[in-house]
């Protein structure tokens, strides 16, 4: 019967403590609760949770703000695309890779110019993936193959919700993963000296025991069943824990809270509060610098593949396709739209940028500096096609002037999300301080305000520098304009 006791009437009886007893009849109550509401506001996430709309709002179509945009290149892509949709009915295979810019076609640019046919002065980046059918994708946002959709703020998918995380429910996200740790702790705290004083014993016998010690310690391939000497010591322990709660059944005497299945319910929770600090540490250093978890993920990606790319060109070795892609496809490179009243019509196709732009410059040494420098301008397909446009690249990486602004990209390694560990923070979490992780504000959104999902704050610092480059193309066509 003891086996079938109340942990609470098993502390009192073996650690004689009634009055912790009392509180750890009370405890796991108070602890688990929360926990589990807040996993249930994670995994009940509705499937629009997140969804940017169809289209954009009316200020970012009527140009009036500064936004994340296409580069001119990728809305040249677009351009051809639609001529081919136009000649050849609908084909949104293309489309599909036109928009996601991988790959970007450059023949019939001569039968596009005669055509007349023109795109919007800027073109917003739309996705055509599974269920978004040509929904604009906004700054930030990232298409979920799992759910077949679009969600702005995009983190990660997680498995354990079935569902995505992204940065509107990243306090509900991170308060789960804090409050996990210590409520595991404090829940087996009442367990750790049985554990290990009965841990210890079960070492202890599976060396003396001598039928122990033959099957196990004196057995060669002990080692590489148990996958080295750390799981070769848990595996001594496990099979002389075994053998004392045998012991224990046969003289009459239950296990209790000793038992093996205890023991190892300890050692998962253990591990669990590990896991779930770790992700809480690394989710929370993230944003502090102004990333979600998949923006790292494509930053890496991108390194890796640049440095692949220069090893095989020291080595004299052709370059694959695929790696060429994964440079275009991971660049870090973004283009936003800067609004200039006064602006002449001018086509963001054709690339026109003022020849002062050209001489700032720096000339590219290489095809692997091309690839690195242009980041998401081009297609990602053969080096000779990108030697031809380097010229005008060139021209591009300062930025296009078109009607009503100008189109400007970020520099190199340039983070344009990032406000500083502080503010980073305030945006996501929706709450300045730590009050976000009390458990009735970390059941909320943290961006409540879908504007700032969609459109997301550009640090100050960097929108000036974009402003400015912008006035000085401007000034720059005025001193060339005839």
């Amino acid at each position: 019967m003891r086996e079938f006791m109340p942990t609470a009437a098993l502390i009192d009886k073996e650690l004689g403590h009634p009055t912790l007893a009392r509180i750890y009849a009370v405890l796991p109550t108070a602890l688990i609760v929360p926990i589990t509401i807040l996993y249930l506001r994670l995994y009940l996430l509705p499937p629009s949770q997140s969804v940017p709309p169809f289209d954009p709002p009316a200020e970012i179509q009527d140009d009036k703000i500064m936004f994340e945009c296409l580069s001119p290149a990728q809305a040249k892509a677009i351009r051809l695309a639609n001529l081919h949709l136009d000649s050849d009915g609908a084909d949104n295979d293309r489309i599909d890779r036109a928009a996601d810019t991988e790959d970007i076609a450059r023949e019939g640019e001569d039968e596009g110019d005669r055509s007349g046919y023109r795109l919007p002065p800027v073109a917003v980046e739309r996705c055509y993936k599974g269920r978004c059918g040509g929904r604009w994708k906004p700054a930030r946002t990232r298409h979920c193959s799992q759910c077949g959709t679009c969600r702005g703020g995009f983190d990660h998918h997680c498995p354990f919700f079935a569902n995505c995380l992204t940065a509107a429910y990243m306090r509900t996200f991170l308060a789960l993963l804090l409050y996990t740790p210590p409520t595991i702790l404090i829940l087996s705290s009442p367990l750790y000296k049985l554990i290990f004083h009965r841990a210890r014993q079960a070492y202890l016998l599976s060396w003396t025991d001598q039928r122990l010690r033959t099957w196990w310690w004196d057995w060669t391939w002990s080692w590489v069943v148990a996958g080295g000497p750390v799981g070769r010591y848990a595996g001594g322990v496990i099979l002389g824990w075994r053998e004392l709660d045998r012991i224990d059944a046969v003289v009459g005497e239950g296990a209790g809270l000793r038992r093996l299945n205890a023991g190892l319910l300890l050692g998962f929770g253990i591990v669990l509060a590990l896991i779930s600090a770790g992700l809480a540490f690394s989710t929370i250093t993230v944003l502090l610098s102004g990333h979600l978890t998949i923006d790292k993920g494509r930053s890496s990606a991108h390194v890796q593949a640049v440095s692949a790319i220069y090893a095989l060109k020291m080595k004299g070795l052709p370059i694959p396709d695929e790696l060429e892609k994964k440079v275009w496809r991971f660049s870090d490179k973004r283009w936003f739209f800067v609004p200039l009243p006064g602006i002449s019509p001018v086509d963001p196709c054709e690339r026109r940028s003022p020849d002062s732009a050209e001489s700032s410059h720096p000339a590219f040494e290489s095809d692997t500096d091309l690839a690195v420098s242009a980041g998401a301008n081009s297609r990602p397909g053969s080096i000779q096609a990108d030697r031809e446009g380097k010229e005008s690249l060139l021209k591009e990486d300062q930025g296009v002037l078109i009607q009503g602004g100008a189109i400007i990209p970020t520099l190199n390694h340039e983070s344009p999300y990032d406000h500083g560990p502080r503010k980073n923070m305030q945006i996501v979490l929706g709450i300045h301080g730590w009050r976000w992780l009390l458990p009735w504000n970390a059941v909320r959104r943290g961006i409540s305000d879908e504007h700032v999902l969609f459109s997301w704050p550009l640090a100050p610092d960097v929108e000036r520098r974009l402003r400015d480059q912008a006035e000085r193309l401007r000034t720059a066509q005025s001193h060339t304009s005839p």
